[in-house]
Formats: structure tokens, sequence, C-alpha cells
């Protein structure tokens, strides 16, 4: 059972038992060296990616005049993304206009035409 140093893998021991470059003493079996765990690095950039995502959205209000129905019922589900008419009368009532769409894309230029 070899043990190492943090900062010297592999060392010789003085006759304490400590490392003979740094003099620190040997870690036990139960320390956990630093970064044991793998971190996926593409995992971590798509992670990076959802987060900058979203905080680009921050700026939509949560209620919106709906570009369909021109009444304040147009409701923005941050989470999902997605817009929702909660007009009964409108054209679009609990229909999800959501991202990456036509639709969603004018929804959005609407919205910002109308915060200015």
């Amino acid at each position: 059972m070899t043990e190492y140093c943090y900062g010297h893998p592999g060392y010789d021991e003085d006759v304490r038992g400590n490392c003979k470059f740094c003099g620190k003493p040997r870690r036990t079996n139960s320390e956990k060296p630093l970064f044991q765990e793998y971190i996926d690095p593409f995992e971590l950039a798509k992670l990076l990616r959802e987060r900058e995502e979203q905080k680009s959205r921050e700026w939509i209000p949560r209620i919106n005049n709906c570009p369909y129905c021109q009444i304040k019922a147009l409701s923005y589900n941050l989470v999902m993304n997605t817009f929702e008419c909660l007009n009964i009368k409108c054209t679009k009532y609990h229909v999800q206009i959501q991202s990456m769409t036509v639709e969603y894309s004018f929804v959005i230029t609407y919205v910002k035409t109308q915060n200015q």
C-alpha cells in the first residue's frame, strides 16, 4: 500500500514518514486527491451555453401584449422559453409558441418594439 505526498507523488519518506522533498506528512487513504472526478468539458460547455442563453432571455417581461389579439395576456415561460396567450378569444389561446420557430421570432420582435 503506497501513499503519496500531494505535491510529490512517489516520494521517499524520512524517518518520521514525511516527504523528503517538502516535509509534509503523507496523506491517508481516506483523503481524496484533488480533481478525483472527471469533468466532461463538452458537458460543461453545454451547461455554460444554456446558462448564457437563459440570461439573455431575462429581459423579457412575464406578461406582454399579444401581437395577435392586442390584449396584455401573452405569458412568457422563462424555463421552457415559450410564449402563450391567456386570452380566451385569441387565436393563440393556450398554444405554446416555442423557440427556434418563425412565430417565436415574430413575437420576440413585437415584444422588443413594445418595450422600447
